[in-house]
């Protein structure tokens, strides 16, 4: 008992940054039920930043001073990567906080409340090595998410989170049941025990493949990865944009993150297998962004596709392969939140994401469609982008895993993933296309002059975006 009160104490620096997102939502619900006026928003929002900052300044120190090593009796471990992976969620949730401000949005005391709720999840969930303590850390993600979607009431919005809410109770479940057959063959739920991958070892090899891959649905689910995937253009649709730019990019992240460690950990081939999930992602995820008019919509089928590459990057099984779907993954982050900025602004404009409407805005606002051709090019992956050089890395760790393995399935992978992103051409240029190239409908009408703050937020992704083509080093020395 001594011994665990001990680890515990010593096991609390280690979450130093999660300890203050916990006291902060406690004091933002009792801030609210104390004062509980409308007037209390602009000091609900100014606390949120704060205990932002303050979680920013843990982690830091947490950086500095902490050691590699096991939390709480090997429920949790943290190491470099898990330090980096946290710093990025809670920078994009800092992206949240600024993007509200800039476009004015009206929120209580909840939703912050549950927002850092979410973060907390996706923290826990990068330093999670227990199969009860990533499916706790991922329900708490999750639950959180199904309410934000449904939060605004809207008959859409209500009906996205529904949906959200029975595909994602459907993966848990899935994963659930993967998570107990594992347990019964190995008898441990630390993936990181040698029990683990031994016990597993002996198993016959197709009981274990198909354990792990209701064990994957969960996180699968998060990516957005076919066969999970049906819930994405829903929510992408009617999600508010600050809370949809957040759960495309920092949630898919920490899943990718888990689930290189998890196959890390294996003994047992799993490659082809997921292969053929990646290529059905990259095959209806863009063939399905092509018929897209809604540039949601086609950001939504897209990021399927792109949750393809992220797992194209896991399948090398080598060093390179995990550094360029990390890079691939932060890289993300910023050319699809730009785009969402740019959603956003648009339909400030036109009061509809129709590609179509936009049609000669280019003329209209250059910075506007200059900005939004960069990124078209970046999520492309084309020079001078980001994604050019996270296209670039994923691809040559894929072609050293085959010249090492001499895996053919690897090969023909790597061939379909070029000419899918060949594919990806067509409708990212669309974007462009009307925004330069046709007349402007003279029937649309102007609902909202754009702000210069909404401008100078869309050009920092777009810096950003090319920053990382020509120094790709600041990040690949991190990772």
């Amino acid at each position: 008992m001594i011994d665990q009160l001990q680890d515990i104490r010593q096991s609390c620096f280690g979450i130093l940054p999660e300890i203050v997102i916990v006291l902060g939502l406690i004091t933002l619900l009792l801030t609210d039920l104390i004062l509980h006026k409308k007037e209390n928003k602009n000091l609900i929002f100014s606390l949120s930043t704060v205990i932002l900052l303050l979680a920013f300044y843990a982690w830091q120190q947490q950086g500095i001073f902490q050691e590699t090593g096991f939390l709480y009796e090997k429920m949790l471990f943290y190491d470099s990567k898990a330090h980096l992976v946290k710093g990025f969620i809670l920078l994009t949730g800092f992206f949240v906080l600024v993007h509200h401000r800039i476009f004015r949005y009206e929120l209580n005391a909840e939703w912050y409340v549950l927002f850092l709720a979410l973060l907390l999840g996706l923290c826990l969930l990068t330093m999670s090595i227990n199969l009860t303590m990533i499916f706790l850390s991922l329900e708490l993600t999750s639950i959180t998410s199904y309410i934000l979607v449904a939060w605004n009431k809207e008959k859409r919005n209500v009906e996205a989170g529904i949906k959200y809410l029975i595909f994602g109770a459907s993966s848990s479940a899935i994963m659930l049941y993967g998570i107990s057959l594992l347990y019964g063959m190995t008898g441990t739920m630390d993936i990181t025990a040698s029990a683990f991958s031994q016990h597993l070892a002996i198993q016959e090899n197709w009981v274990v493949v198909v354990a792990l891959l209701l064990t994957f649905g969960g996180l699968l689910f998060k990516i957005g990865l076919v066969p999970f995937h049906t819930w994405v253009p829903d929510v992408y649709e009617s999600t508010p944009i600050h809370l949809i730019a957040f759960l495309s990019t920092a949630p898919k992240i920490v899943a990718l993150f888990v689930l290189l460690r998890l196959t890390n950990q294996l003994q047992i081939n799993v490659q082809n297998l997921l292969i053929i999930l990646v290529m059905a992602s990259l095959t209806i995820g863009n063939l399905s962004a092509l018929w897209q008019n809604s540039f949601k919509r086609m950001l939504a089928y897209s990021s399927i596709a792109h949750a393809g590459f992220l797992l194209v990057g896991v399948l090398a099984f080598n060093e390179l392969g995990v550094k360029s779907a990390l890079f691939y993954a932060m890289t993300y982050i910023f050319m699809n939140w730009g785009a969402f900025i740019g959603v956003e602004m648009l339909e400030k404009v036109t009061g509809s994401d129709n590609i179509v409407s936009f049609a000669g805005l280019g003329k209209k606002y250059v910075w506007l469609g200059i900005f939004l051709l960069i990124l078209m090019i970046g999520l492309v992956g084309l020079p001078p982008t980001a994604g050019f050089t996270g296209k670039w890395l994923i691809f040559s760790a894929l072609w050293n895993s085959y010249t090492t393995s001499g895996n053919i399935m690897t090969l023909i992978l790597l061939v379909f993933a070029l000419l899918n992103a060949a594919i990806s051409l067509a409708y990212y240029l669309k974007v462009p296309y009307y925004l330069f190239l046709k007349s402007e409908n003279q029937t649309s009408t102007t609902s909202s002059i754009l702000n210069p703050q909404s401008y100078i937020w869309l050009a920092l992704f777009v810096f950003l975006t090319i920053l990382f083509f020509f120094k790709p080093t600041i990040l690949l020395n991190l990772l």
